[in-house]
């Protein structure tokens, strides 16, 4: 398939801010409902914030992330603007972010961290509430006190039985220190060392180009792009991006899912790669995130694979303004067992591009949803399957690439010759029954509605979502819009029920336009 903009995981979102000034209106085909502006707090003069996650209970706090500078905010989104929490400070990231005495750019080849998203994941840790902020560049998953907002103290520890280059940035085999971060440059070793192009990429290189001269084409691991925790471990996906970034076919090396246990109870808590499976390769090229879900009572780790992405040129001669994306391998979700670390199967949704947030996982636990990089579509996993034992996976797909749920545009849009169409985030409410997805390119917020129809062959029938309508939440990327609230990313729903546990905004999203800023918008809240 075909369309046109740049996705984040190829750091060139700039070429569509870029692009969309060029565009003029064509209309669109979606009813139009007014909507109230919402509040927004100015979280950098940057854009791109890196990250979006609502504290677990009743207190209507929130952290997010920026790009630049590095920073984490813990923040109070319970009235109709985002605040500081009281006492909180924004925790700027240190040059030594992970504690290891080193700052981060005193190599020969300097390297930042370059934060990428932040999760808050249960359960708590004893005294400390874990949250945690992926990087890239200087690869790692940081760890923070969300109660306190200041980074948080782990001893982490590497078995006896790993090699000194398995994990270059951590202490030395055998032994453990306190760390403020946890290293993920782990080196790979897959079992065939094929790129997402089909060559082989170790063809012709000496055995000292390998972290493992034994294993040809190993390599350590680039770009963490996710991370999650289930059944006492921490997961992390890493995308692997290699070369030819931001063109027509980049490379992308395979990917995998680093294992870390964990052991929270005690104080500092514990981390070491597993000594069981310090690694999973994924199926599938790309992969940008990791979500933990429970389903029929079983806990799974979910791996978005969202495949190679291009960079297609149609005029050299204006490449700033005629340029599109295009997906050059599958997308997919991948099932991982947490507890067995057992690779479970493969969910294909098609060349569609798989947007790089986490998936947004319906409160029964039923139904993944995840939107595009290329399209305003959605894909949408039937999970159930997943619950029997081995599981079936036969049913698992209600909408994908070939047949997506279709996100319509709003009238007023930038040109689809000028803007890409991008799904910015997806948020389930509380209930269950509504589904809202926000669009980048127009500046959207569209509604759809959720009701169980078992289909006759068995699974969701794709007839249980109805479209209910799409209305303005923040300015269209036109050139008339310039210096106004714009392009709008990742969607959250307040936890709980609005009217009945709070009474605030129920809907918190991130904007990258002309500023990074965190915004609250009533959807169903009163």
């Amino acid at each position: 398939m075909r369309a046109r903009g740049s996705p984040r995981l190829l750091l060139v979102l700039v070429a569509c801010a870029i692009a969309c000034e060029s565009g003029t209106g064509d209309g669109g085909r979606a009813k139009v409902r007014s909507r109230s502006s919402p509040g927004c707090r100015v979280l950098s003069a940057s854009p791109f914030p890196a990250g979006l996650s609502w504290l677990p209970g009743p207190s209507g706090r929130a952290v997010s992330a920026t790009f630049e500078p590095a920073a984490v905010f813990v923040l109070d989104a319970s009235g109709e603007v985002p605040v500081l929490a009281p006492g909180l400070p924004p925790l700027a990231i240190p040059d030594d972010s992970d504690g290891d005495g080193i700052p981060e750019g005193s190599g020969a080849v300097p390297e930042f961290p370059q934060l990428d998203d932040v999760v808050v994941e249960p359960p708590a840790l004893v005294e400390v509430e874990l949250g945690l902020v992926t990087a890239s560049g200087y690869e790692e998953v940081i760890v923070f006190d969300t109660r306190r907002a200041e980074l948080a103290t782990l001893e982490v520890g590497v078995g006896p039985d790993f090699g000194t280059r398995d994990f270059p940035r951590l202490p030395v085999p055998g032994a453990s220190a306190l760390r403020t971060a946890i290293s993920t440059e782990a080196c790979i070793r897959p079992a065939a060392p094929i790129d997402s192009s089909g060559e082989d990429y170790a063809a012709g290189f000496p055995a000292s180009v390998f972290c493992d001269p034994e294993v040809r084409g190993s390599f350590y691991a680039r770009f963490t792009s996710g991370a999650t925790v289930a059944a006492s471990r921490l997961f992390v996906s890493v995308s692997n991006l290699g070369q030819g970034a931001n063109t027509e076919a980049p490379q992308f090396l395979p990917g995998a899912v680093l294992v870390y246990d964990l052991d929270l109870e005690s104080l500092p808590p514990y981390a070491e790669p597993s000594p069981e499976v310090p690694m999973i390769e994924t199926r599938g090229f790309n992969p940008t995130h990791v979500t933990r879900v429970v389903t029929g009572g079983r806990e799974l780790v979910l791996v978005t694979i969202s495949g190679a992405i291009g960079i297609e040129r149609d005029d050299p001669r204006t490449p700033e303004i005629e340029q599109g994306t295009v997906a050059l391998t599958e997308g997919a979700v991948e099932v991982l067992d947490p507890v067995t670390l057992e690779h479970l199967g493969v969910i294909p949704l098609g060349f569609g591009a798989p947007t790089f947030d986490r998936l947004a996982i319906h409160p029964s636990g039923r139904l993944a949803v995840v939107g595009s990089a290329l399209a305003r579509e959605l894909y949408v996993v039937d999970l159930a399957g997943l619950a029997e034992d081995p599981i079936r996976l036969d049913e698992a797909v209600v909408y994908d690439a070939a047949d997506p749920l279709e996100v319509p545009r709003l009238e007023g849009g930038p040109s689809l010759e000028r803007c890409a169409p991008l799904i910015g985030g997806i948020a389930w409410n509380a209930a269950g029954d509504r589904l809202f997805v926000s669009e980048r390119c127009d500046g959207s917020l569209s509604t759809f509605g959720f009701a169980a129809v078992e289909a006759p062959s068995g699974g969701i029938d794709p007839a249980s979502f109805r479209w209910l309508g799409t209305s303005a939440l923040v300015a269209p990327l036109r050139p008339d819009t310039l210096g106004e609230q714009r392009d709008p990313g990742r969607l959250r729903v307040r936890p709980g029920r609005p009217g009945v546990d709070y009474s605030g905004p129920d809907l918190l999203f991130l904007t990258a336009q002309p500023d990074g800023q965190v915004c609250a918008q009533r959807a169903e809240s009163l």
